[in-house]
């Protein structure tokens, strides 16, 4: 009877290890291992090779031997692969693991940590090299590695589902390179979680950029590609994205950019570019501590279909000689202007709802702008403030805000053309003191104080 209980005890046992649960957290387990073998067929695991998986000994300076050797065995044809694996564990690494191979792809599972130690400048490095992959991990500088990944002068790089956290500068950092960054998570770096310049174009989707200590993202010379990117960059010590230089640029859609500005400070911007270009569509850009979007010195946007709301100072603000082009976004609860041009700017405003902003729903000082077809009501303050501004209107609405629909000053010139409707503001309609404000046939002006 004893030995009947004990072997059904044994079956038991046996049946509780095979329950599907358990085949789910070993695939789990192995997952970016099964996409390796799946696409590359010969894969290296690291382990096989002597290094050490519990983060005891320097891994580094192992791995890149490892890719030498391999490099060796594989000889001239760089049409053959070469494949590394790091399976789940604690991996130290005191000198940078080098990718200096051309067709070179690392996979490592997602729960696998990489920790810099003493003396290491960064975790992981591609320089000069074309057609590599990294995938998975976790890159945790422990504040000791300057950046968490850099490539120079590295194209066809990609990297998915990584993480890039505790950098003492950067996460993430391309000079000079081309990267298609996926799914990763890059937070709590000292500088700035994704970082690119000299002429690099990276293209970042899927990805969570947060907490960092400065800018989540920071663009220099250079170009991101964020279109339908589904990224959320938020809760950034500053901007969340800092686009500059006139060769820098943003291409961004369907993106959120929201609570950046954490520090006492006026970098706090959703997205800001300087003397940059930017092309901004579609994007939830909301509860940052200074503007939404942010333009200096020449920078150029075209800025459609955005939620811009509830910032901390204007939903949008172009400053020195900026050009914006603002059409069809929802602009409100902003706590200065909803949108201020100054500063011999010209823009183009169009088609926007400007309403219930702290202060004025459109503020132009000293530029010369064409303001078409927006809805601008219930601003605390006037509906439009046109200051020594050159100003065109035509098919506006600006109805109920607390102080004027328009108020000019400083020898402004305005045209209200045709199809306006502005009435019902508290103070006024239409402040022309001191302006030269000429009104055309066909709209609908019901107070105008001279």
């Amino acid at each position: 009877m004893k030995r009947r209980l004990i072997s059904m005890l044994l079956v038991v046992a046996l049946l509780v290890l095979c329950l599907p649960q358990n085949a789910t957290k070993a695939e789990a387990a192995v997952k970016n291992y099964q996409r390796a073998i799946a696409q590359y067929q010969v894969v290296y695991n690291v382990a096989d090779y002597g290094i050490d998986t519990k983060g005891k000994k320097d891994c580094g300076a192992q791995i890149s031997s490892l890719v030498r050797k391999l490099a060796k065995e594989r000889g001239n044809d760089e049409t053959i692969p070469i494949v590394l694996y790091m399976p789940s564990g604690k991996y130290k690494v005191t000198a940078p693991i080098k990718l200096y191979q051309n067709n070179l792809h690392l996979f490592a599972e997602n729960d696998t940590v990489v920790m810099g130690d003493k003396g290491v400048k960064n975790l992981i490095e591609a320089n000069n090299v074309k057609d590599i992959t990294v995938t998975g991990g976790k890159w945790d500088g422990n504040y000791k590695s300057k950046y968490g990944m850099k490539i120079n002068n590295a194209k066809n790089v990609s990297v998915s589902e990584s993480v890039f956290t505790r950098a003492s500068e950067r996460g993430f950092y391309a000079i000079n390179s081309t990267a298609n960054i996926n799914a990763i998570k890059a937070y709590k770096n000292k500088k700035y979680g994704v970082a690119a310049q000299q002429g690099s174009t990276i293209t970042m989707k899927n990805s969570m950029v947060y907490q960092n200590s400065f800018y989540g993202v920071c663009i220099v010379s250079s170009t991101i590609h964020m279109e339908d990117g589904n990224n959320k960059v938020y809760n950034n010590d500053y901007t969340g994205v800092a686009v500059s230089g006139k060769t820098g640029k943003i291409y961004a859609s369907n993106n959120s950019f929201t609570g950046n500005g954490r520090a006492k400070d006026s970098k706090g911007h959703g997205i800001g570019l300087a003397s940059a270009y930017g092309e901004i569509n579609n994007n939830k850009i909301e509860k940052n501590k200074q503007c939404g979007i942010s333009l200096i010195t020449k920078a150029k946007a075209v800025v459609v279909n955005n939620s811009i709301k509830n910032n901390g100072r204007h939903g949008i603000g172009a400053a020195e000689n900026s050009t914006l082009t603002a059409e069809n976004n929802t602009v409100t609860g902003n706590k200065w202007q909803g949108i201020m041009l100054r500063d011999k700017g010209k823009g183009v405003i169009v088609g926007n709802i400007l309403n219930k902003n702290a202060v004025s729903g459109l503020s132009l000082d000293k530029v010369t702008a064409t303001v078409t077809g927006n809805t601008i009501s219930g601003n605390k303050s006037n509906g439009i403030i046109a200051t020594a501004a050159n100003v065109t209107m035509k098919d506006n609405t600006i109805t109920k805000n607390k102080a004027f629909g328009l108020y000019t000053s400083s020898g402004s010139k305005v045209k209200i053309v045709s199809g306006n409707v502005i009435k019902s503001n508290s103070k006024g309609d239409v402040d022309a003191a001191g302006s030269k404000v000429t009104i055309g046939k066909g709209n609908t002006v019901k107070k105008i104080i001279k």
